[in-house]
């Protein structure tokens, strides 16, 4: 019978949910089956959580469904991995918090602070500041019930952590706040007796965000400090980690390895002296580690007397319990009082006094021999110290601030704002050069992580600024005691970083296209930067510079293939702004239904392709060529190949061609022509080319297309210069009466 309903029981469907009737249990086990365990309550991300690629900031709003509103099947989210090493990269709304929704001051303080992040997300500092503030505080007021499993809390948890997510998504150099996360994802992933753990174990629920909270910090490490969790560095790096100067990031690192040499040592060793052993060993190669990447930073005293206080833990100094343990911690404090009193740092002089105590408390004939030998390190490291107070002022420099982008010219008050921006960039600029002088007297090896590290420094601090990039790059390049090509590498690494946080930076594009193409054997790469960055961001100018180098490297129709393409990709002032009207009303119409779209680069790029369609339509925007290749202008595996017909004219219209790059052009976002393309090109087929008859016809072209080039001075000046040459007196005396008419 027992076999009979065991056959014949209907299999449970895991979308049943928690009502499902259980399956049979096994008659034997009656007697010692535990009763049964309610099912874990349901993570509040699954029910908050949104797609990534359709919201920006926000998900949720006017229509997020309630809680306890049925979800059809088709519209189920799915489960965040428990793996996941990301932080949530969007505020969850609506938020877990009554005081948020209700109305009052608070409601209206945190309401407008999310209001203003959402429409300047990268440049209001202040709201972001009150947004954190009230996320600090909601975490200080949640930690009594921090490991709880109820809904409530881990919805609270995860607010807090999408606020966290999202400002470090803007700013993902503000090495303070990852501080603040790094605590929070240690503090929910402490085991039961561990610093910050439970009472008790809560169950699988728990240990499920632990796993998560663990993953996150441990990303968050490998990001920002460039390094593994056992302290090899990232092989897929060369600029390494941007935070490395943060020595509250380093503290933390150093207790996540002395909880996991604890736990490894529980789980693989029995004996207590080879635990202890495990966990000296763990922990002495990470305060090491952390020295020698932050023993010269800002706060560098902290880690140097958390290091000492740790290294005196071992026992105690002249026990004679473990005589082999006391030689070894005498050796070892007598290594890092020896390293830090030859550092600048705060609080020198009594880390110095307390260096002389215990060489003295070892032997007095030792003792006058060593610090004999460590005096005049000591004295010209305060002495360094008390000078670079006087070059600079740390607090000027504001360590730690939100990286906001250079100040537009449309702002208000830009004069001010420009002087003040200035400034503060002279100051790091001040700041580098001082330590470029090799002030500490370092070995080239040290000078260079020295060099380094302050233009990190500054580059967290003005991430959006292309010249502090720009700076930096050439300084690798420049830098003596490196084989060229790590010098190469170097550089380029660094402009690859910069670009991706400002990939519309034509500067940062061709400085890293001519390190390629001078500085490598396969120069022809520098074309294939600058064709992915016209790609992404074209304009005038980059489109000039991209066609300059690939007439050096693939010849004449290639580069006039480069100018045709530029003609139909960019746009007219007047052009673009109807694109961005357009829009700008799409946005305001999803902002205004709880949505905003994360798609926008791609829907104006799409509207552009309309522009163009049309204009060709109408005969506005005719690509005029002679006689052209249909492939011209279109993307190909070998652009700039001869096809063996005629050479071309570039100021001769062809219809196929025109035709063939239509769905070239609709992949781009339109950006703004200038009258520097027809002049650049033009001057291209007079001086290079020798075709000055052909370069007239561009000069004519760019008038006849683009009325407004008449008002500039210089185009009308060049476009005379060559007339003249040609003793074109007739059409020179035409265009000069235009001009001026």
């Amino acid at each position: 019978a027992y076999c009979t309903n065991l056959t014949m029981a209907a299999p449970v469907d895991p979308r049943q949910g928690v009502g499902a009737p259980p399956p049979p249990l096994d008659p034997r086990q009656q007697q010692v089956a535990a009763p049964p365990v309610p099912p874990p309550p349901m993570d509040p991300r699954q029910r908050t959580a949104a797609s990534a690629s359709a919201r920006p900031i926000l998900f949720g709003g006017e229509d997020a469904m309630e809680e306890d509103e049925a979800m059809p099947a088709a519209l189920l989210p799915a489960a965040p991995s428990v793996t996941s090493q990301e932080l949530l990269s969007r505020i969850v709304q609506p938020s877990p918090y009554a005081h948020h929704t209700v109305t009052g001051p608070a409601s209206s303080r945190f309401r407008n602070a999310l209001g203003r992040v959402t429409t300047h997300p990268t440049s209001d500092v202040e709201a972001w500041q009150a947004l954190i503030t009230e996320a600090s505080t909601c975490y200080r007021n949640i930690l009594p019930s921090l490991h709880s499993v109820d809904a409530d809390t881990h919805a609270k948890l995860d607010w807090i952590e999408s606020c966290y997510g999202t400002l470090l998504k803007y700013f993902p150099y503000a090495s303070p706040h990852y501080v603040t996360v790094v605590e929070m994802m240690l503090a929910q992933s402490a085991r039961v007796g561990e610093e910050e753990g439970p009472l008790m174990d809560y169950g699988m629920d728990t240990s499920q965000r632990a796993i998560r909270c663990e993953a996150i910090a441990e990303n968050i490490f490998r990001k920002v400090l460039g390094i593994e969790m056992d302290g090899t560095p990232l092989q897929d790096t060369r600029v390494g980690g941007m935070c490395t100067s943060s020595v509250e990031l380093w503290l933390l690192y150093v207790r996540k390895r002395i909880r996991d040499a604890t736990r490894h040592a529980a789980a693989t060793l029995s004996d207590d002296e080879k635990r202890a052993e495990l966990i000296r060993e763990w922990t002495t190669n990470a305060y090491e580690l952390a020295i020698s990447n932050a023993s010269f930073v800002l706060n560098n005293h902290l880690i140097w007397k958390q290091y000492l206080a740790y290294v005196k833990s071992w026992t105690a100094i002249g026990s004679t319990t473990d005589h082999a343990l006391s030689q070894k911690q005498m050796v070892q404090l007598r290594s890092v009082y020896q390293r830090l009193v030859t550092h600048p740092m705060t609080g020198l002089d009594q880390l110095w006094q307390e260096y002389e105590s215990f060489e003295r408390g070892q032997s007095e004939a030792l003792a006058e021999a060593l610090i004999a030998e460590f005096s005049p390190k000591y004295q010209h490291a305060r002495s360094v110290y008390l000078e670079r107070a006087r070059i600079y002022n740390v607090a000027e420099l504001q360590m730690g601030r939100l990286a906001t982008p250079p100040v537009d010219i449309t702002d208000e008050d830009y004069a001010s704002k420009i002087a003040e921006e200035n400034r503060f960039l002279s100051l790091w600029i001040n700041r580098t050069s001082y330590e470029r002088t090799n002030p500490e007297r370092l070995t080239p090896t040290d000078l260079v992580q020295r060099i380094r590290q302050a233009y990190k420094e500054m580059a967290c601090v003005l991430t959006g600024h292309p010249e502090v990039w720009h700076m930096w790059s050439t300084w690798e390049l420049l830098r003596a005691g490196a084989k060229e090509s790590d010098r190469v590498e170097d550089s380029s690494a660094v402009l690859v970083l910069a670009q991706i946080h400002i990939p519309d930076s034509t500067l940062l594009a061709y400085a890293q296209a001519q390190i390629i193409e001078l500085h490598t054997d396969t120069p022809a790469k520098c074309m294939k930067v600058m064709e992915s960055f016209v790609e992404r961001n074209p304009n005038t100018l980059g489109f000039v510079l991209h066609q300059q180098m690939v007439r050096r490297h693939k010849g004449m129709d290639a580069a006039r293939a480069v100018f045709a393409k530029a003609r139909r990709v960019l746009l007219e002032k007047s052009e673009i702004s109807d694109t961005k009207a357009d829009s700008d009303g799409n946005k305001e119409a999803k902002e205004s239904s709880g949505v905003i779209a994360e798609g926008g680069k791609g829907e104006n790029a799409t509207a552009s392709a309309e522009v163009v369609d049309d204009a060709e339509a109408n005969g506005k925007r005719k690509m005029v060529t002679n006689r052209l290749d249909p492939a011209v202008g279109t993307v190909s595996s070998n652009p700039g190949v001869g096809t063996g017909q005629a050479t071309p004219d570039p100021t001769t219209r062809s219809d196929s061609a025109t035709g063939a790059s239509d769905q070239t052009a609709s992949k781009l976002t339109p950006g703004p022509i200038t009258w520097h393309l027809y002049a650049s090109h033009a001057a291209m087929e007079h001086r290079l080319n020798k075709s000055p008859t052909i370069a007239a016809r561009v000069y004519e072209l760019g008038l006849r297309k683009h009325v407004s080039f008449l008002t500039k001075p210089a185009y009308v000046l060049r476009y005379a210069q060559l007339l003249l040459e040609l003793h074109d007196i007739d059409n020179l005396r035409a265009l000069l009466t235009r001009a001026v008419a």
